[in-house]
Order: C-alpha cells, then structure tokens, then sequence
C-alpha cells in the first residue's frame, strides 16, 4: 500500500472509531517487518527472532502457533498475521490457516488424535465452533462449541482418551441461588454471575454431549480472588467469579480443570462433586510452594498414590496480593493423594527468560515434550522457550511487537501434504544488452513439510516439456523459493521433490507475466520452440491414435492384419516375378548356370 493511501485509511479509521476505541493506544497494529510472499499475497507472516543456545539437545518438531492482534475483534479483526501458522525450527513458515480464519482469532491450535486420525484443531470464536482438519488441511468437522444464549470461551478444546472425547468450555450468565448469594453477604436478592460450563462429547456418536458440568453448581462464591470492585458491582454485572482456563482428564475418568479467579486447581469426580482443591483458599494439599492466576494444568501421569502435573504458574498480583513468585514461571509439581494431608511439592521450575519482574498478566501454557524437554509460551510477542528437563534453556524466540500474541503455542513432530497443488508466479524480466531475457520463477507450496528442491521446466500451454530434465533446480529456501531461467519460457511448471528425490507434487501450468518489452530474437525464438512442441504433439497425438486404433479395437485390428497380410502376398509375388525374369534372362545366356552347376552341384575331375 502506498503511503498515501495508508496514512488515508488511517484517517478514516479513526474519523469512524468511537473516542473510547481511538484514545486505545493498541487498536491499530502495523506489522513492518513481517514476510510478506509473491505466490501467496494472502499471506503475511511474523518475523522470528531465534536464539539457539544448544542446538544438539533441541526436539525435532515444528511450532503451532496461532496469532492475535485483539482478543475482542467486535469492531474490528486483525491483520493477515491474525491465524493458525506452522513454523520450522528456524521460524520460517510452513503453514498459514489465514485463508480458513479470515483475519480472525484462533485459540488451542495444535495435534489432535481423533479416533485414531492425526488432525489440527483450533478453536474459532468468529464462527462459534473448533475447526478440525486432517493432515491435507482438508476441514474435516466444525463442531459447535456454543449455543444461543451461551458465550465462546476461547480456552480449551481438548481431545482425550485416545481421541474419543472432546472437552472444551462455554460461558451463560445465570443467577446463583439465595443460599449462594447470602454465604458471601449479599443480601439483595440473587448475585448475578458468568457461569463458567464445560461439555464432553462422544467424537464417535457425532460429538454428542455425555457429560455436563457447571462451575456455579459446585464452586463457591466464596472462593473467588476477583474481588477488586465492590459486592454491589460485582452481583449486579454479571461477575466472572472463576474464569476457568484448562481442562484435562484423569485415568479414573476424573477431571483435571484450573480456575484463575480462585487460583485453584481442581479433580473433579465423574458424578460432578469436586475430590480436591490444589491451591486458593480452599487448598486440600500441604504445599511448600505458592502459585496464582495459573493456566494449562496437564496430568503428567497418575495413580492411586501420586499425580505428576504441569501448569504455567503467572503468579502476578492482584490488588489484595503481592506476586506469588519473583516472575512467572512454568512448573512441575508432585501430588502425594493418600496421605494425611495430601502434600505437593515443586519438582521443577523454568523462570521467565527475561528475569525476575517479567509476568505474564494472563494466559500462557507449559507443554512436556516426547523427549522430556518443557516448551513454554510466554504469550507477548509470541515469546516461546524450550527447556530441558532439568531448567536449561536451550532456545528462545520472539518477534519484536510485543502487541502480537499468542495463548498457547504447541511444538510437535507432524507431516503435512497438501493436495493443492504448489503456487507459481513467474515473471519475465527485460533483455540485456545481449538480447537475453530471464524468467523469474518464484515458488511455494503451503504447509508441504518434506520439500527439500524444486525443479523448474519450460512447458508450452497444455504443460509439454521438451526435455525430462528441468532448467534449472534449487533447493527449497524458506516458504516461497526464487529459481531463475536464463531465457524467455512463456509457460512454466514447478515440481516438488522430497530428499530422496522423489516427485511430491507439481504446479498447474502458469503463463509467464512480460513486463518489459522483448527483444525480436527472444520472441522469434519463444515461438519457434513453441511451434516445435506443437508439431511434435501432433505427431504424438497420432501415434497415439493409431496404437489406440490398433490394440484396443479387436475389429480393426484383424482388418488392418488382413490389410497387411495381403499387401505383404501382393509385394512378395511381384519380387518373385522380378526375381524369376532376371534368372530365365542369365540362364539363357549361360554364364548363371554354367556358374551354379558346375561349380556347386558337381564334383571337379
């Protein structure tokens, strides 16, 4: 976009935003240094900064992350940076979801076993639903995850016990009964609350719900830490009392939630009634650490006598409290259940990369790698840490606009294959002085994961090469690749090989763009090659016809045998007639015969 034209857009924006919306210093967003690509102009991705600090001990794998200008896009979506992305481990681009999400947020993007099926889901506000699709990016389900009446909760969409059931939250205003609202002094009637739900469906039986469960039904008023405004404010306007952010799922069939607003986490039974209370006020368990406002507890492992638990401690203050911990932190923590009292201890902690003093306000997630390696999303400026087992850090990235976030972000070993083919621009560039033009072929193929080279060929319209070997072949450079063609090819083809060398897919035919004018002998030459490959065709395409004609219609096929056999009697009679006249013609005039019976038939005195 020109500058002109920025900077008037810019006006109208604000000329039509209300004072409260243009007085936010966060509502437009310019992302300058992002990648922007010629094959996919649809596309705008973040620009990583990575820091490697041992690469030998970094998984293999690639991040999942889903990125946000505003969590409230009611007046407005964000950028074409705002989507689903797939990044390799060097924060190059493999897969941008921007034309599935449209400028809209999407939260929990990450692997999913479904029945068995590696898929990618995501939760997608906009459209009230988690999208799923298998590893073509192909949509496979778009499940509601609200109904009317009910608010989108962007926090979890879980899929469990071997991919057979699916947990995510959704939000309803409700009244809490008298009883509820007297045990915390309000005595006016009904305390008004934003009652946090959550569902399990069945992924078998159409994502059917099989169990419901309602915070206001089993938590407490009286448990909530979110009490910075009056009892009047909060009863009245609908008080987010609990704001539950992560749900997982125990061997015994219990529930794993976490809760930020009364800094709990809690096992919740199959029949609804909580087991116990880690954390808050409540707390079931002896613990020789403290947390706050934590997100995305995750059962390690568990049995009758001890849980193993992830979660991201955030740990910031709250009017009422001073922070729980010099920064926030990704922990590990170990549950002794059968003790009197329970205990929980701190097996691991991996501390804010920047240093003491740097929380992250909200959101944020710890994730255990295959390999026991801990990545941790640090939510600004899509800061993401991997960590080995015993608090090293090990690699760092980020982007430099702290505005740009992400909830969660994932890293996961994954294989992607598109079955659109790759995008091809090709571009012709002027003649040099010599009277040579190049064509400059630009490449990529979105969300490929095993492309290592693409070969380029000089095709005519209908994709016919004049040779099986490529003009030119480079290896794959980041999402889109430029190869170049010392010559004029008006038409071009892309093909995507893997490491082995072998043909992963290729692109449609695409006609070269000419921008400059050509010199007469590069257009002469483009058409005579054109014409070549046209006269060539043609003959094929009749001996096409003919092997058609012959070995496919058994009719035809006899006659145009007969036809031959006749054709060869015809010819071999007139050979013999020739043959026999030339030897009545020397046998008469003896030098034939004198030659053949007396040299070769009779013995010599």
């Amino acid at each position: 976009m020109a500058p002109l034209a920025a900077f008037t857009c810019l006006l109208l924006s604000f000329a039509i935003l209300s004072p409260a919306q243009a007085d936010d210093d966060d509502a437009y967003h310019w992302l300058d240094d992002s990648h922007k690509f010629i094959t996919r102009p649809d596309i705008e991705a973040p620009r990583f900064n990575v820091t490697i600090y041992e690469r030998r001990r970094v998984s293999l794998g690639y991040w999942f992350v889903p990125s946000y200008d505003f969590l409230d896009q009611s007046f407005q979506n964000g950028g074409r940076w705002t989507a689903p992305h797939i990044f390799d481990g060097s924060g190059e681009l493999i897969w941008s979801g921007s034309y599935l999400s449209r400028q809209y947020d999407a939260f929990d993007f990450r692997l999913s076993n479904v029945l068995g099926e590696t898929m990618l889901s995501f939760l997608y506000p906009h459209n009230r639903s988690a999208i799923l699709l298998d590893t073509s990016y192909n949509v496979r389900y778009s499940v509601p995850v609200a109904e009317e009446g009910q608010s989108v909760d962007m926090h979890e969409f879980h899929i469990v016990e071997n991919g057979t059931k699916a947990l995510f939250f959704y939000d309803q205003r409700r009244n809490v009964t008298q009883e509820q609202s007297r045990a915390i002094g309000w005595m006016n009637g009904n305390c008004t609350v934003n009652d946090n739900l959550f569902h399990e469906l069945d992924v078998a039986n159409d994502f059917q719900p099989t169990f419901t469960w309602s915070s206001a039904e089993h938590v407490g008023l009286y448990e909530s830490s979110k009490v910075e405004n009056s009892l009047q404010e909060r009863c009245s306007d609908f008080w987010d009392f609990i704001h539950v952010n992560s749900l997982d799922k125990f061997p015994d069939g219990s529930y794993l939630m976490s809760s930020r607003h009364t800094d709990t986490i809690y096992k919740i039974a199959p029949d609804g009634n909580i087991v116990w209370r880690l954390g808050g006020s409540m707390s079931d368990f002896r613990a020789g650490f403290k947390f706050a406002r934590q997100h995305n507890a995750r059962i390690i492992s568990s049995n009758e006598t001890h849980t193993i638990l992830s979660f991201f401690d955030n740990a910031t203050k709250t009017p009422m409290r001073a922070p729980t911990s010099d920064s926030s932190r990704g922990v590990i923590v170990e549950l002794h259940t059968q003790t009197q009292p329970m205990t929980a201890k701190l097996v691991q902690q991996f501390p804010h990369p920047d240093g003491p003093g740097n929380y992250c306000v909200a959101r944020a997630n710890v994730q255990v790698l295959p390999n026991g390696n801990v990545w941790i999303c640090w939510v600004d400026g899509l800061l993401s840490t991997e960590y080995t087992p015993d608090g090293t850090l090990i690699m760092k990235t980020r982007v430099k606009q702290d505005w740009l976030k992400s909830y969660r972000t994932y890293k996961f070993s994954f294989v992607g294959k598109p079955t659109e083919p790759p995008n091809v621009h090709s571009h012709a560039i002027g003649s040099d002085e010599e009277g040579t033009t190049t064509t400059l072929v630009h490449v990529s193929w979105n969300g490929a994961t095993e492309v290592t080279t693409w070969n380029l060929y000089k095709t005519d319209d209908v994709g016919n090469i004049d040779s099986p070997k490529p003009v030119t072949a480079v290896p794959k450079m980041g999402f889109e690749t430029a190869l170049s063609y010392k010559g004029f090819a008006s038409y071009v083809v892309a093909e995507a090989l893997d490491r082995r060398g072998a043909v992963l897919g290729r692109s449609e035919v695409i006609k070269t763009i000419v921008s400059a004018k050509l010199s007469t002998v590069t257009i002469a030459e483009e058409s005579q090659w054109l014409d070549k490959m046209n006269r060539r065709m043609e003959t094929t395409k009749q001996a096409i016809w003919l092997m058609h004609v012959v070995y496919v219609d058994p009719t035809v096929t006899f006659a145009c045998g007969l036809l031959c056999g006749m054709s060869l009697l015809v010819a071999s009679r007139a050979l013999w007639r020739s043959k026999r006249s030339s030897f009545l013609s020397r046998r008469r005039n003896g030098s034939l015969y004198k030659r053949v019976s007396q040299d070769d038939y009779f013995e010599k005195p």
